[in-house]
């Protein structure tokens, strides 16, 4: 078997438990209640899912931004001349 194969099938191993069963955790906790509440035929459901979503990707977004200074920066630079 190829060093590099073996390397990266190790890798894949560690990062699933270091990344991939803590952000599922993370998830279970985050979708708790919509998770306890929620039925394939509800259409509400699907929308509580949703409005969390949107909330989380509020709170970051005002709190980082999605943008990045410096293209900004340069698109005003160039408006301005």
């Amino acid at each position: 078997m190829n060093i590099c194969r073996m390397n990266y099938k190790i890798n894949r191993f560690v990062s699933f438990f270091r990344c991939d069963i803590p952000q599922l955790l993370k998830n279970l906790w985050l979708f708790r209640s919509q998770l306890w509440w929620y039925r394939w035929f509800d259409y509400d459901g699907m929308l509580a899912f949703m409005q969390k979503c949107c909330e989380g990707m509020a709170i970051k977004t005002e709190k980082y931004g999605n943008r990045s200074i410096i293209s900004r920066s340069k698109k005003i630079a160039r408006a301005i001349k």
